[in-house]
């Protein structure tokens, strides 16, 4: 195979890649490293693409491949530092809704769906400062905090046991969640959810 006949069998791939233009660019990058470590050790370009298959199985395989390419390789990763913030977040909302009863419910019920909406943006902003076009961002955002939500109601685990299962020792959330509780995370959301308790307190006179 000379290099035309690659570069059009690498652009079949992509067109069958269900990912952003800016993934599509990742993944490619990688199988193009990996053909050409493989003809560094002496494979032929005959054994290189048979093994590969036509570019419908290629692209098939690299899909299949696709979350763990996406949380090894992508900035992506940075979303397991949401599932761990999320469930920080329940378990703070929780201890407020035990001391001050049932009113409070009410009071987060309504508070909150504006401090997630916050929070998301702050992860797609994030996602940005750090390469990722901030459309694919909220995408991803939004979808980590609905599973990270569906996980906590569904599992009947306590929060802090979720996030202890995504901090791997020395990892890259650990480090993210350390950064949170050093910049006031935890104390900001209960003071976000303590004044909104205040303030309907005093709007209904009580």
């Amino acid at each position: 195979m000379n290099e035309k006949q690659l570069a059009r069998y690498l652009r079949a791939v992509r067109r069958r890649l269900p990912l952003s233009g800016q993934m599509k660019d990742r993944v490619m990058d990688d199988l193009r490293s990996s053909i050409n470590e493989r003809r560094e050790a002496g494979q032929t370009d005959a054994e290189i693409f048979a093994a590969l298959g036509p570019a419908k199985q290629a692209a098939a395989e690299l899909t299949a491949q696709l979350p763990g390419y996406a949380f090894r390789k992508s900035p992506l990763r940075f979303v397991c530092l949401g599932a761990a913030v999320l469930a920080l977040l329940a378990g703070l909302l929780k201890t407020v809704t035990n001391l001050r009863g049932f009113a409070s419910v009410g009071v987060i019920g309504g508070a909150a769906p504006a401090f997630t909406y916050m929070f998301i943006d702050e992860l797609a902003r994030g996602g940005v400062k750090i390469g990722m076009n901030k459309q694919v961002a909220l995408k991803v955002a939004a979808q980590t905090v609905l599973g990270s939500a569906k996980m906590i109601a569904e599992s009947g685990e306590h929060p802090y046991a979720l996030v202890d299962k995504v901090c791997s020792p020395g990892g890259t959330t650990i480090e993210g969640v350390a950064a949170l509780n050093e910049n006031g995370f935890a104390n900001a959301v209960m003071q976000a959810v303590t004044a909104t308790y205040d303030k309907d307190l005093k709007l209904s006179g009580k």
